[in-house]
């Protein structure tokens, strides 16, 4: 349901690291999250460490070859023989192999964050955090179909960038919310969402 293919390995890492933790039962330990939520503040400082680096890198080397598509066009437009297609891999992959690696970095410890976060301030039994989890999957599947479409729209708009983010957020988010609790009322639906 994405609408950008290139997340497909993105999805693909989170769901493997989900089964992993469901696996590992490390969700029903409650000894492990009430320990996890004590390193909150390491958590915030390495992904911090992260964030920054991977922005550094990602500004500073933008016109070097950070966001080099030189491999795609090179098999968008025919492709050629093995060696070339080698010799093209081999000059633009390095600086994007270093940038992917950075943003991977970056979000699993952003993922860290969030786990340490919300298990030491989030964790109560509150009916709005309850519907949010019962969703949370759903809203995860739904929402760039909501959000790419919609920040198009916005790109010719004159608008602040923090009000066309509001917007863009509030409605993916809520949009996908609520496309979730309608399709979980559906009998096909019900078990996967």
């Amino acid at each position: 349901l994405s609408v950008r293919g290139e997340r497909l390995v993105e999805k693909i890492f989170y769901f493997s690291i989900g089964i992993g933790f469901a696996q590992a039962h490390f969700f029903s330990r409650p000894e492990f999250l009430q320990k996890l939520g004590t390193h909150w503040k390491k958590a915030f400082m390495l992904a911090l460490l992260a964030g920054v680096l991977y922005i550094s890198f990602a500004i500073n080397y933008f016109y070097d070859g950070a966001y080099n598509y030189e491999f795609l066009r090179f098999r968008l437009h025919g492709g050629g023989s093995f060696d070339q297609a080698l010799e093209v891999l081999k000059e633009s992959a390095p600086m994007v192999l270093c940038r992917t690696t950075l943003l991977a970095f970056f979000m699993t410890s952003l993922s860290v964050f969030y786990l340490c976060l919300f298990n030491r301030f989030l964790s109560t039994p509150h009916p709005f955090w309850r519907k949010l989890a019962a969703a949370s999957f759903g809203i995860y599947v739904f929402h760039e179909t909501i959000q790419v479409p919609l920040s198009y729209v916005f790109t010719s708009e004159d608008a602040s960038e923090f009000v066309k983010f509001a917007c863009v957020f509030l409605a993916s988010w809520g949009g996908a919310w609520a496309l979730t609790l309608i399709l979980k009322k559906l009998p096909g639906f019900r078990k996967v969402l």
